[in-house]
């Protein structure tokens, strides 16, 4: 029998989870806590927290407060290249 067929929501909890390490790694390289960054893109620092562990979809929106935060690319938090 074939191995489980992976679902949308679980690519999708895989992806958010990705997003959420890398976020995190760019915040603790920068030396930011999650109050400063929350703080400097307009989130609340529970909102962080869930994006870092990826229980919380990112916007687009987001995705770019974020990567012009950090002045790291886009596509770097999306691992279309590495950080």
């Amino acid at each position: 029998m074939p191995g489980k067929r992976r679902t949308k929501s679980d690519e999708e909890n895989l992806f958010n989870q990705e997003l959420g390490r890398r976020i995190e790694t760019l915040r603790k390289k920068s030396g930011m806590t999650t109050a400063e960054v929350a703080d400097a893109i307009g989130i609340w620092n529970s909102t962080l927290y869930f994006i870092e562990i990826g229980r919380t979809r990112c916007s687009l929106f987001l995705l770019i407060k974020f990567a012009k935060l950090f002045r790291v690319p886009v596509e770097s938090l999306i691992w279309l290249t590495t950080i």
